[in-house]
């Protein structure tokens, strides 16, 4: 299908593209439209619920009765409603998209969750504007108090201003060290204990690695990223040489610095321990490229040129609130 159709469809409704992202309202929604890859789309749709288990599986039942091939619940967050949804040609583009944001909106209507009415920023009721808005690791449409989305991004600007003139790269990479050390013990106490390795631990790395990058004052340039990346390559051998120390720690009770030692004086007099202690590196390394992966969105989100980037997406989609019922808006 012609990009340019759905393009067509998207602006005859009111949307707006930004930043990559169209914005729109559908039956009061905020809604906002990413696209997945060919006719697919992420349709995020700005709600608030308190208690989300059973806001799930009611939304979840609906779609699954109604529009089962062209939309699906992907997750449900007290801020914002994520589907799946295919604008797939059928007879009618037009049709297609008015059934299936028909669906999202039904879907969520009949499960009590009305549009969301409260600032996605300050919590104040009856915003009176939309925008952009980063909703944990994602960026989508929300109600907004107009000087709250104001305040929020004259105080990114700030911020990276202040970082990018201030940080310190050596304080930043001994952050990420101490961070990506605590990644490590967590992983460590996990394969030791039972003796099982999982993918998602290995995301603490990066994550903890980023953390402790930011939290001591770190230029978050691409640079960070490099050392961040670097350093959960690095953790892998360090990894497995921690965990033989600690199985041998475990097995003759032993304090973890005389099982360490045991360990390197053995890896370099033993060439079938050392093969023993490294079996698993390869594996780990490509658990480690899916923690790396997992963990890519929160460490793209902390890079300066991305928040200026989410800061400006903020502004340039700066909108009034068809749902205000207040006075007069102001941009």
């Amino acid at each position: 299908m012609d990009q340019n159709e759905l393009n067509a469809v998207f602006s005859k409704y009111g949307f707006e593209e930004i930043s990559g992202i169209w914005c729109g309202v559908w039956k009061g929604y905020a809604l906002s439209l990413r696209k997945l890859m060919g006719t697919s789309f992420y349709a995020d749709v700005a709600v608030r619920v308190d208690k989300v288990a059973p806001i799930r599986k009611a939304v979840k039942k609906t779609v699954k009765e109604t529009c089962r091939k062209t939309c699906a619940l992907v997750n449900l967050m007290q801020k914002v409603a994520i589907f799946n949804v295919s604008f797939a040609k059928a007879d009618s583009l037009d049709a297609r998209f008015t059934e299936v944001m028909d669906c999202i909106a039904a879907a969520l209507t009949q499960s009590g969750t009305l549009p969301a009415n409260t600032c996605a920023l300050s919590g104040a009721a009856n915003p009176d504007s939309l925008c952009l808005v980063q909703v944990g690791n994602l960026l989508c449409f929300q109600p907004v108090s107009g000087a709250a989305a104001r305040n929020q991004s004259s105080e990114t600007q700030a911020r990276v201003e202040e970082n990018e003139n201030n940080g310190s790269l050596l304080g930043g990479i001994l952050g990420a060290v101490l961070g990506a050390a605590v990644g490590i013990a967590v992983n460590v106490l996990i394969i030791v204990f039972t003796e099982r390795i999982f993918a998602v631990a290995f995301a603490l790395i990066p994550v903890a690695a980023m953390f402790g990058y930011k939290l001591l004052k770190g230029k978050t340039s691409k640079l960070a990223l490099a050392v961040v990346i670097a350093l959960s390559v690095i953790s892998v051998p360090v990894m497995c040489v921690f965990s033989a120390a600690g199985q041998i720690a475990k097995e003759y009770s032993m304090k973890l610095g005389d099982a360490l030692s045991v360990t390197m004086e053995l890896l370099g007099q033993d060439a079938d321990f050392t093969k023993a202690v490294f079996s698993d590196l390869p594996m780990m390394i490509l658990f480690m490229a899916l923690g790396v992966f997992i963990a890519w969105r929160y460490l793209g989100a902390s890079l300066n040129s991305t928040q200026l980037k989410a800061s400006s997406a903020q502004m340039a989609s700066l909108r009034p609130n068809p749902n205000y019922t207040g006075g007069s808006f102001q941009l």
